[in-house]
């Protein structure tokens, strides 16, 4: 990839409106009418997930090796599009929502794709600036959803200002529910913990 061809890309308006006309007037109605919480969702929200599609995994994760130049711009794109998009999204319904959802996977089953370091360098200050802007549009919690082992992502996470982390896939490599809890419990959300791999799918109705 090149500064070239990013300059070139055809990227989508991501300030249109129009994927969120009368959602305003929607939540408004379930905020007042019911005792629910309103979780909300902007559709796409992930960073390092849409810059991994763009390129392929195998190219992306190269990139983050030898191309770090490219990587950080391409991060810095998709950072300002999905701000816009979130921005216009809770500019419809941020006064009413408790909860906003966004979703990043980072890890695989038995590890994460890319070192803490390597997070630390070409990510974290982006979700830092997107979650900054989330926190300056509205005042519901801020649910992240990460797939896999990425309990080694956990304190950083916290630190970024993340409310409940989901989905807590109990099966992965360091993710223990109880050892979770004991670590950051009086710190964080834990808003899943059920197993979805062998139990949920595959087992009775007594045994789940």
């Amino acid at each position: 990839g090149t500064l070239g061809e990013l300059k070139s890309f055809p990227w989508p308006n991501t300030r249109n409106p129009q994927p969120f006309k009368n959602l305003r007037q929607k939540a408004k109605k379930l905020k007042s009418e019911t005792d629910y919480i309103l979780v909300g969702h902007a559709g796409d929200t992930s960073l390092f997930e849409n810059a991994r599609d763009l390129r392929g995994m195998a190219n992306w994760l190269m990139d983050l090796v030898k191309n770090k130049h490219f990587a950080h711009a391409l991060m810095e794109k998709v950072c300002e599009l999905q701000c816009a998009r979130v921005e216009t999204y809770l500019s419809a319904v941020g006064d009413y929502l408790d909860v906003l959802c966004v979703a990043d996977d980072l890890s695989g089953q038995d590890r994460p794709l890319i070192s803490l370091p390597m997070y630390q360098e070409m990510v974290k200050p982006y979700h830092e600036k997107y979650f900054r802007t989330i926190r300056d549009n509205t005042r519901a919690k801020l649910h992240f959803h990460s797939c896999g082992a990425m309990s080694p992502f956990l304190e950083d996470f916290l630190e970024l200002g993340i409310d409940a982390i989901n989905p807590v896939q109990v099966t992965a490599k360091g993710m223990d529910p109880s050892l979770l809890k004991q670590r950051y419990g009086d710190r964080v959300v834990f808003w899943g913990g059920l197993d979805t791999q062998p139990v949920l799918p595959y087992r009775t109705e007594d045994e789940v």
